[in-house]
């Protein structure tokens, strides 16, 4: 039986989600979730990926390699790029959730809004656009913003306060973007309510990385 890891840094409702989509979507993969759920309040914290947060993360991943899996899912876009550095070093293939996403993105649009609900994640999900952009050949434009607040409600269990913010922060985007990303996993429930409020495409992650997880492990 294959198995899969996802690698967590928070104890989120993304969990749940991941849990659910591989059961549906990964029929007969074993699923392993990983999580350090201190990770990401460090990382807002301290306004950057330091190298203590490097090496509980790849602690992580190799403790997922360990246990057998035969991909890993890191699923937070805030360290994304420590995943692409983890897949390099480990025999295993390391991949950031928000990949498949940001790949479907590029290749078909191209003026790229993307929406946060945390600071931290607006460099590691842009920097990976503009990677994807250079390897398609494509010139794109990319319009990030982060939903002030939106983390925090999220946190607090104040989901319906997230979701407003979210949606108004897209709302103040929209006449310059061709297709919304949402950077974080935890959003995805968003994405419909979203793409009918601003009559275009919006993309999110959790589906997408499914998808490109079945093709990965056959």
């Amino acid at each position: 039986m294959k198995k899969v890891a996802f690698v967590y840094t928070s104890m989120g409702g993304l969990v749940e989600t991941t849990r659910k989509l591989a059961a549906e979507r990964l029929p007969g993969v074993e699923t392993l979730h990983i999580a350090d759920s201190g990770l990401v309040a460090d990382i807002i914290r301290s306004g950057e990926i330091t190298p203590a947060v490097r090496r509980r993360l790849m602690y992580q991943f190799e403790s997922a390699a360990a246990a057998g899996a035969d991909a890993i899912v890191c699923a937070c876009s805030s360290v994304g790029e420590i995943a692409e550095m983890a897949d390099t070093l480990l025999d295993v293939p390391v991949i950031r959730i928000d990949q498949a996403m940001i790949d479907e993105a590029v290749a078909t649009y191209d003026r790229i809004g993307v929406l946060a609900s945390v600071e931290s994640t607006i460099g590691p999900t842009t920097a990976c656009i503009r990677r994807a952009a250079r390897r398609a050949g494509r010139d794109v434009t990319i319009a990030a913003k982060v939903a002030q607040g939106a983390y925090q409600a999220q946190a607090q269990g104040n989901r319906e306060e997230h979701d407003r913010l979210l949606m108004a922060c897209a709302r103040e985007m929209n006449e310059g973007i061709d297709v919304l990303l949402l950077a974080q996993g935890s959003m995805a429930r968003m994405e419909q309510p979203l793409a009918d409020a601003l009559g275009k495409p919006v993309l999110s992650s959790p589906e997408r990385c499914m998808r490109a997880l079945a093709t990965l492990i056959g």
